[in-house]
């Protein structure tokens, strides 16, 4: 998707439609991946289907969601478009660069009339949209709603891929994926068409291969996670945010990889140039226009509004992420918050677009927490990239304080729409990595030896022999 989208952009930006060519080289790259390796993939599809189908409680689970697949293709091909910021940003985006080429696109995107479309935008999104245009040769809106189906298809079965070991009789992990499945949040956004499906799908890929790639002491599987987070800050700003923090925190003790980089990392770092290089060239001649761009102007033109809302907003999105928003409530006069919050019963100790997802966050971190205390550091870098993340976004929404007034920020950005956007990806990619590394029997890393990173194992101790010995599940 990132090779896809690079290509396509590139292709405008040099002066051509280049109309189904990008359509014509992935279908010719993808025949020739399953050629290389249609033993492997014939050989998993098999055992993977011969698997489910002698397990009840996996045929179960499959069927169900098959059928809400079923329904959500089926409403991509029904529903219009239900996002305004589809309409008003991404979709309109994804037209420009499908309509025009060269220096139109450039135009186009500095156009001050369009300033509320976040021009200044990372461009995947509506390349593919663009490139989804050119194999069909023309704009069809309706094509474009089964980009986010298709993300949550593959976001699923990638987490039921790395789901899958020994431990496998427990299933905790297919009753995990049917719950993500079903949540309100993910029926939501799943019928949007905008960049929310897309930064969730290489948010929570890319978190989930960066804490497995640290705990088995893999640099493929590192270098994989960070590409994919590559991919997330291709997507959406707040993705190069997740992006520093994922690769920051690497350096706490004990999880801190090999300063020597390898062959392996320059080529990953390569072809993330290569895929952002086109949006590079089209920022560069571009203005920002939104209003929102200069949130870190507004913030330091105003350091004493802006720091003294930062610790306010992050409370109230940290108490929104776990209770009702009709509990968790506030309204600010004059600088001072006042609770304005009501009491409806138990139905108020958890949010509902996410049915308690953060307390079942809380839940196995403190269960893998003592089950696994060689994998604390994972656990600790996992819970500094979630809590760092609510933190800058704090301040990026506090930064508008200034401008926009406390009220007005804590009612519009802290509500579950908005907030859910930033940091529903964070969150599901909380619990997928704490219900995996839980479940997941470990194996010795398959890289080579220039590719190999120093596993956090303390040293001694039967925590050191869970690791050292032979690969095996905590419930083994």
């Amino acid at each position: 998707m990132m090779a896809v989208a690079a290509l396509t952009l590139g292709i405008k930006l040099c002066g051509f439609h280049g109309r189904g060519w990008v359509l014509v080289l992935t279908g010719a790259g993808a025949l020739a991946e399953l050629w290389r390796n249609r033993r492997v993939f014939g050989n998993g599809i098999a055992g993977g289907v011969g698997k489910t189908i002698s397990n009840p409680v996996a045929m179960v689970i499959a069927a169900i969601g098959v059928v809400v697949f079923l329904i959500l293709f089926r409403l991509a091909a029904l529903q219009g478009i239900v996002e305004f910021d589809a309409v008003a940003d991404w979709l309109l985006k994804a037209k420009i660069l499908f309509l025009c080429t060269g220096h139109e696109i450039a135009g186009w995107f500095s156009n001050p009339r369009l300033a509320y479309a976040h021009l200044d935008y990372p461009t995947l999104v509506p390349s593919l949209h663009a490139a989804t245009y050119d194999s069909i040769g023309h704009v069809d809106e309706f094509v474009t709603k089964f980009w986010p189906t298709w993300m949550l298809l593959f976001l699923l079965a990638g987490l039921g891929s790395l789901s899958r070991g020994k431990t496998a009789r427990f299933h905790a992990p297919l009753f995990f994926l049917l719950g993500v499945l079903l949540l309100p949040f993910t029926q939501a956004y799943v019928q949007m068409e905008g960049g929310t499906l897309p930064i969730i799908f290489f948010t929570v890929m890319g978190l989930v291969q960066c804490a497995l790639g640290l705990a088995e002491g893999d640099g493929v599987r590192l270098g994989l996670g960070l590409t994919l987070l590559f991919g997330a800050a291709m997507t959406k700003f707040e993705g190069v945010i997740f992006l520093g923090l994922a690769a920051g925190w690497m350096l706490l003790p004990g999880l801190r990889p090999p300063l020597k980089p390898s062959p392996r990392f320059w080529r990953i770092l390569g072809f993330c140039f290569l895929a952002a290089l086109p949006f590079l060239c089209l920022r560069a001649q571009i203005p920002a226009l939104h209003p929102e761009s200069g949130w870190a102007g507004d913030a330091l033109a105003h350091p004493g509004a802006t720091l003294a809302s930062v610790p306010r907003i992050f409370l109230i999105v940290l108490a929104r992420l776990f209770v009702s928003a009709g509990f968790a409530s506030w309204s600010a006069t004059e600088g001072h918050l006042h609770w304005t919050g009501q009491w409806e019963g138990l139905s108020s100790l958890f949010n509902h677009l996410t049915l308690g997802l953060a307390w079942v966050c809380v839940l196995m971190t403190l269960l893998f927490w003592v089950a696994a205390p060689a994998r604390r550091p994972i656990i600790v870098w996992t819970l500094a990239v979630f809590a760092s993340a609510m933190f800058i976004l704090s301040v990026v929404f506090a930064s508008f304080v200034s401008i926009n007034g406390l009220n007005d920020v804590i009612s519009a950005r802290t509500a579950d729409n908005e907030t859910g956007r930033y940091l529903f990806p964070m969150l599901l990619a909380w619990t997928s990595t704490m219900v995996i590394m839980f479940f997941r029997d470990f194996n010795p890393p398959a890289s080579s030896a220039d590719d190999q990173i120093v596993p956090a194992i303390p040293s001694g101790g039967a925590e050191s022999s869970l690791e050292t010995t032979k690969p095996q599940g905590y419930f083994q």
